[in-house]
């Protein structure tokens, strides 16, 4: 081949080659966008409405009456500690010989004794919250009201207004121990209610017939 044709041929190619396809460039990837989260709020606690006294505890509820914190009487330091944080103080003990020691609050008495907690509520509210039995009997109910629960009777009429001074509300019985105030029948262990003429002076538990409180 003569060599103005072979420049001729090489130039073809080359043209040729110039005029292929050109290959696709690479579509980018697209970068997700952070998704930015938003913590959820946390839940207020429930605040305490009541204070409720039962045979063997404390017990702080809601306005829907769930249990928020309970206190067992058997537990002393328990007790105390769930009425001082309610009161914000702890009064200093009262050293009452052999029937142990005390604190008083101006609405409420804890008395230990053998690591027991007796409890006395003398006013219908404690630390602004009110305080009754699971039945709603309060400092101030009417004797009407105690009754018509049929509770236990405690044969003490200290006033001699021909009337109970004191009733027992949730009563148990406790065959280990002999009724004071009925003789040859077993004790019973209760919530003690305190009249003052036909109103609810005062609350205590444990109360029994077989024991003072």
């Amino acid at each position: 081949m003569s060599a103005p044709r072979l420049v001729a041929a090489v130039a073809v190619v080359l043209l040729l080659a110039g005029c292929g396809p050109t290959a696709p460039q690479a579509t980018p990837t697209p970068t997700p966008t952070p998704t930015i989260s938003t913590p959820s709020p946390t839940p207020e606690a429930p605040a305490p409405a009541a204070l409720v006294l039962s045979l063997d505890a404390l017990t702080l509820q809601d306005q829907n009456g769930a249990a928020l914190e309970s206190a067992p009487l058997a537990d002393p330091d328990a007790a105390i500690t769930l009425v001082s944080s309610l009161t914000g103080m702890t009064p200093d003990p009262e050293d009452n010989g052999k029937f142990g020691m005390s604190y008083e609050w101006p609405e409420i008495r804890l008395t230990v004794n053998f690591s027991v907690t007796s409890v006395r509520v003398m006013s219908a509210t404690v630390a602004g919250l009110p305080v009754s039995t699971s039945q709603g009997i309060h400092v101030g109910s009417s004797r009407s009201d105690v009754v018509a629960l049929d509770p236990f009777v405690q044969q003490y009429d200290g006033d001699a207004d021909g009337l109970p001074d004191i009733y027992g509300l949730e009563p148990v019985s406790v065959p280990e121990h002999e009724s004071l105030s009925n003789p040859g029948n077993p004790g019973t262990d209760y919530i003690a209610v305190f009249m003052s003429g036909d109103t609810v002076a005062s609350l205590g538990a444990p109360g029994g017939d077989y024991r003072d409180i």
